[in-house]
């Protein structure tokens, strides 16, 4: 019972991971891509109403999860003087991320809710560009979250380095899609780019909750065994 505050960050971060692979696994399966036809966004939103309305209200259940996790990285890190720092500012990016999903959220909301409306007055393709650009935008957030948590748990220990070292390849990732936003409406690679980095960040984001929850000690910060003086 009393590990259970050090594993409720972990136990966050699984369940975010699943709501993750809810929504977009299952219930917003087949999302037309930014650059999609107008007829094939308004039949998806048609057709799927339930489901994107089941993924919308998942939000509020997943951005608590995801601070839940945030915080617990950020208090790990916190333990060396090197990583704190990195916490920090890993901590404030998935403010912003959290933020940034509320955004593309609400969008999606109006869009399941008034998609056959919307393409009558000739207003879908607006709504639909203004959620794609703020999901593009998001991928900024997650990078400064990605990069920073990557190099506080380089330092830290919190997670091996070839998670470390994926998580700043998916903070790279995530930075081309965000100076490529532009090009994301037209269907340019911007888009690939950012799904490469959320995959990065699942990646660690698991690596990091498995370490969490088994209370693994970072490399070299094993406790100090007393030392025993010989008995006279």
């Amino acid at each position: 019972m009393s590990r259970l505050p050090d594993r409720l960050p972990a136990l966050a971060g699984f369940l975010f991971a699943g709501g993750v692979l809810l929504q977009n696994g299952i219930l917003l399966q087949g999302n037309p891509l930014p650059s999609a036809p107008i007829p094939a966004i308004q039949a998806f939103y048609a057709e799927r109403s339930g489901a994107v309305g089941l993924a919308v209200g998942w939000v509020a259940v997943n951005v608590p999860l995801l601070l839940t996790f945030g915080a617990g990285v950020s208090a790990r890190l916190e333990r060396h003087p090197a990583a704190a720092v990195f916490g920090r500012v890993g901590f404030a990016g998935l403010v912003l991320l959290a933020a940034a999903f509320g955004s593309t959220t609400w969008l999606q909301a109006v869009l399941a809710a008034r998609a056959p409306q919307l393409a009558a007055a000739g207003q879908l393709e607006l709504v639909w560009d203004l959620h794609s650009a703020a999901f593009a935008g998001s991928g900024t957030a997650l990078c400064v979250t990605l990069a920073a948590f990557s190099l506080g748990a380089w330092t830290e220990g919190l997670v091996p380095r070839w998670t470390a070292a994926l998580g700043l390849l998916g903070a790279a990732s995530l930075l081309g899609s965000g100076l490529l936003a532009v090009g994301t409406l037209d269907g340019g690679v911007g888009i690939y780019l950012q799904l490469a980095g959320f995959a990065a960040w699942v990646v660690w984001l698991l690596t990091a909750s498995v370490r969490l929850w088994a209370g693994r000690p970072p490399p070299g910060h094993a406790a100090a065994q007393p030392a025993v003086s010989p008995s006279s």
